[in-house]
């Protein structure tokens, strides 16, 4: 699981951003994404990403959380889990 966060300083910039992270996370809360990723879906998230990026305005982290460690959640926030399953494939 990797943690995905954005502080993207233009409405359109940041819509486009969202639009991408979409495509592959499973959770998360405005600027923030819960991403379950292999290796090649990580580096093509980042390429997609810093292609949209104004490098001196945006900042995106991605954080890779260590699977063995324990997660916790405060106030509503569910716990994340594993997808049952994932859709590869084209959407509509």
């Amino acid at each position: 699981m990797h943690i995905v966060t954005y502080d993207i300083s233009n409405d359109n910039r940041r819509e486009r951003v969202r639009k991408v992270l979409a495509a592959y996370a499973t959770g998360g809360q405005r600027s923030v994404a819960e991403c379950f990723l292999t290796a090649a879906e990580l580096g093509a998230l980042e390429a997609a990403i810093d292609a949209l990026l104004d490098r001196e305005t945006d900042r995106v982290m991605v954080i890779p959380l260590d699977g063995r460690a324990h997660v916790f959640t405060l106030g509503k926030a569910p716990q994340p889990v594993d997808p049952k399953f994932l859709y590869i494939g084209e959407g509509e």
